[in-house]
């Protein structure tokens, strides 16, 4: 993601795919509301406001009104394949946001990923952002051990030599955005109803309503 500052009420976004995603322009407004339809430009309104509008103390970081922008995006990793492609548009709109307004460097790779977890869940998203806090916290040639409780963390884990891991793309694409219902949402329902049911058969949660990944972690 390219972009150059200025001084207009906009925001120009542009892909090097022009057959793919149309150029966009949207309000430097933090509080705008969300494109209706599922639209894929929501990934940056979610990274431009984990920054902008989601908590008062970072946003108190920014001096006078947001800048206007013109942006530029091109992409290796293929969009909705699985590969994490929506988290990374939201963390790279956050961190492209932070660098035109000024305050790159002031957040820490923490707040960064509870902002832009609790940013994408505005666009319908029941993610649990493990993809959001790799993209932050990644090293190259090492694995992530990532934790939420009590905070986010990520441990390294060495991988040793012998090791390979194949990462592929089934080419059969799955937008979030428009599966919610059926696919994506749905199978964080099922799981939280697979964990409940471990959890009460292990005897650590007294009802359904008190289990939750904490309690089963404990």
């Amino acid at each position: 993601m390219a972009y150059v500052p200025t001084d207009d009420d906009e925001i120009v976004i542009a892909n090097i795919d022009q057959g793919l995603f149309a150029e966009e322009t949207l309000s430097t407004e933090p509080f705008q509301k969300m494109k209706e339809a599922a639209h894929q430009i929501n990934y940056f309104i979610c990274g431009y406001k984990a920054i902008l509008a989601i908590d008062e103390e970072v946003r108190s970081l920014v001096k006078g009104k947001p800048k206007g922008m013109k942006i530029m995006i091109d992409s290796l990793v293929p969009p909705a394949a699985g590969l994490s492609s929506s988290s990374a548009y939201t963390v790279c709109a956050a961190v492209t946001t932070m660098h035109a307004n000024g305050i790159i460097g002031q957040i820490s790779k923490q707040k960064l990923a509870d902002l832009t977890i609790r940013s994408e869940r505005n666009a319908g998203t029941a993610c649990g952002g493990m993809d959001q806090t790799i993209s932050i916290m990644a090293e190259q040639g090492c694995a992530k051990l990532i934790d939420f409780i009590p905070d986010i963390t990520a441990t390294t884990v060495k991988i040793p030599e012998s090791v390979c891991l194949v990462i592929a793309n089934s080419l059969t694409p799955s937008p979030k955005l428009l599966t919610l219902g059926t696919r994506y949402n749905k199978r964080v329902v099922e799981c939280r109803f697979a964990l409940a049911a471990m959890a009460l058969r292990a005897g650590k949660a007294p009802s359904f309503d008190e289990c939750s990944l904490k309690t089963f972690q404990q």
